[in-house]
């Protein structure tokens, strides 16, 4: 026998979630032969990379050369007044030219590999977000609803959440970096000529600002882990705030000033974080300025001795001096990216760290060609990861094959929580689930995804056209099929309404023209949804028309029985008067099965179904007479 895998209980062990989340068995080499395996890979990309970096780092070079012909023209008119010897100009006047168009020509050639480069890198930054999609999407449920694992699965985020930093940034960088780095050696190949302990100087202090970077980046890292939590609450209030669906909410309570006042606090708590990261930074500032600053300095001296000595000429020195200036350019912009690479490498080993963490569900077999779907609920007990109170307490509950089952009771009472169990979103932690006598522990999460047609409490609809959301396949609609089920919910005349019939998009986040249901409209388009999945042979509905008006709820329950047949479904409800249109009634209070019956038997009993039952008849009656007059 073999079951799932309860990967949710086994990773709220604080270790043994580091180490699986985090193994730290790849070395920064590992890491970056991952990153640019596609970079080399391509050749087209390669070819860019080794031209961008020899006309790149052939420009400061020439513009030396450039910088000593024109100070030899200088020196040549200062030296043959009123004549100048043309035979000597000339030829300086064409290299200087020669040596002008080179820079343009590189210039434009490596502005070229740049625009072909960055989109490549752009769409290898994408890949990754879509993988990551892709891991989110089919993950462990319980992890979705666990901060503490949440927390561990640390930055990946920040590997992927701009084109400047991270994935991107890295790519970007080294590309830019090729150029440097030739460009530097060439200069200091031709500082060096002149004296050896400017490219010592040199190589130290790219080395020592290097080494000064890496360090503030890995204390950022330390603040950005102290703010994590901080930062999650400021992103759902900004989500909160730009969403249209809260803004009724916010609008009609005035939970602005709660919002304005909840922001200020956690921005005060980023402040103090951010203060500290700054003033850190600023113990640096002077010896990073000068570690880079010491590369002028010291070449100016060198050069300045050996111009002195007679070593070398005017002209030479003042390009030696022009090459010391793009030096300490160059290396100030090589030293950053070089640490910045390192630096932002941090998240990339926790991009590649999460993507490659199994947190799918594991283990599991397939479940037989033909099979019944009755359900037996044994002895169920379960808690959420990390609390210690029991949601369900020794739950038992029988439902036949192809019948239908309300589940009732007051806010709280677990019936949700059952529902998750049920469809393998949860496993139980004591006691077990079967579809006809198969322990759905045994059973793969695809599996039981096939087998379950759910409409959820919440109904949020994508911003996809009515029929994509019905099908969720943009590419095999069984248009006939999803007119027939819109038609069975009763919502087919008003989609037809519209101009492009069931190919209106909803919402209007994407489209124009996107249409916005009301609640009750979007519950029926849930609940055509899964009437449209023929594999699900098991229905389970959430508060499936608590958008509805009493009428319009009577009507769906009514048609129920034609538009199940040969399914078992399960109804969860607070209005108890729906019920009585089920088989059977299930009441849980307090995580515990108190009664179960039809709806003739547990009125009979005068037990807690009886009382409820009554105070909401009680009500509505109220409510009528109240309208009557």
């Amino acid at each position: 026998m073999e079951i799932k895998r309860n990967l949710v209980r086994e990773l709220q062990d604080p270790e043994y979630r580091k180490n699986y989340l985090h193994p730290g068995t790849r070395s920064k080499l590992d890491t970056f032969k991952k990153m640019f395996k596609p970079v080399f890979e391509n050749n087209k990309i390669v070819f860019s990379y080794f031209i961008f970096a020899i006309t790149t780092g052939l420009i400061p070079l020439l513009s030396s050369f450039i910088i000593q012909g024109i100070t030899q023209i200088i020196q040549i008119i200062m030296n043959n007044n009123p004549i100048i010897n043309v035979d000597v100009l000339l030829p300086l006047i064409y290299l200087i030219s020669g040596y002008t168009l080179l820079v343009i020509l590189f210039t434009g050639i490596s502005k070229y590999f740049l625009s072909i480069t960055f989109p490549f890198f752009f769409d290898l930054r994408n890949q990754k977000l879509l993988e990551n999609f892709k891991k989110f999407s089919t993950m462990e449920y319980g992890l979705y609803e666990d901060s503490s694992f949440q927390n561990a699965i640390g930055f990946w985020h920040i590997a992927l959440q701009s084109n400047s930093q991270g994935y991107q940034g890295i790519l970007e960088k080294s590309f830019m970096l090729s150029g440097e780095l030739i460009g530097t050696i060439l200069l200091t190949i031709l500082l060096g000529s002149i004296n050896l302990w400017i490219p010592f100087i040199i190589v130290v202090s790219i080395v020592g600002y290097t080494y000064i970077e890496v360090k503030q980046d890995k204390y950022q890292r330390t603040k950005l882990e102290e703010d994590q939590k901080n930062q999650r609450m400021l992103d759902a209030l900004v989500r909160i705030g730009s969403d249209f669906k809260y803004g009724k909410d916010v609008r009609v309570y005035e939970m602005q000033g709660a919002f304005n006042s909840l922001f200020d606090k956690l921005i005060a708590q980023k402040d103090k974080i951010l203060k500290r990261l700054f003033s850190y930074r600023i113990k640096f500032s002077p010896l990073s300025a000068f570690t880079l600053s010491i590369i002028f300095l010291s070449g100016l001296y060198f050069l300045s001795h050996a111009y002195l000595e007679n070593a070398i000429d005017g002209p030479t020195y003042l390009m030696m001096i022009m090459a010391l200036m793009l030096t300490s350019n160059l290396t100030y912009k090589l030293s950053q990216n070089i640490a910045f690479v390192i630096g932002q490498s941090i998240y990339l080993d926790d991009l590649y760290d999460w993507l490659e963490a199994d947190v799918n569900p594991l283990g599991g077999k397939s479940l037989p060609d033909k099979m019944n779907y009755s359900i037996r609920i044994e002895d169920v007990w379960f808690r959420y990861p990390g609390s210690d109170e029991w949601v369900l307490e020794g739950v038992n509950l029988d439902i036949p094959d192809s019948s239908s089952l309300a589940l009732v009771g007051v806010n709280g009472a677990g019936k949700t929580t059952l529902i998750k169990l049920l469809t393998g979103l949860y496993q139980v932690e004591k006691g077990a689930i079967y579809i006809d006598g198969i322990n759905i522990d045994e059973v793969s999460q695809k599996e039981l995804s096939k087998v379950f047609g759910v409409v959820f409490q919440d109904v949020n609809p994508a911003a996809l056209t009515v029929a994509e959301n019905i099908a969720i396949d943009e590419d095999n609609i069984n248009e006939d099929k999803v007119k027939e089920v819109l038609k069975k919910v009763g919502l087919l005349e008003k989609i037809e309404s519209f101009p492009k019939g069931i190919h209106t998009p909803l919402l209007k986040i994407v489209e124009d023209d996107g249409i916005i249901l009301s609640g009750g409209e979007n519950q029926k388009l849930m609940i055509a949804r899964a009437l449209y999945k023929d594999s699900a042979k098991i229905l389970i509905l959430d508060e499936p028309t608590a958008a509805l008006d009493a009428l319009a709820e009577e009507e769906i329950y009514k048609s129920f029985r034609e538009l199940l047949k040969g399914r078992t479904a399960i109804f969860i409800s607070h209005r108890l008067a729906s019920t009585r249109f089920c088989d059977r009634i299930a009441l849980l209070n307090r995580g515990k099965m108190e009664e179960e019956g039809t709806h003739k038997e547990l009125l009979s009993n005068g037990g807690l179904y009886n009382h409820m039952y009554n105070t909401q008849a009680s009500y509505y009656q109220e409510e009528a007479s109240s309208e009557k007059w």
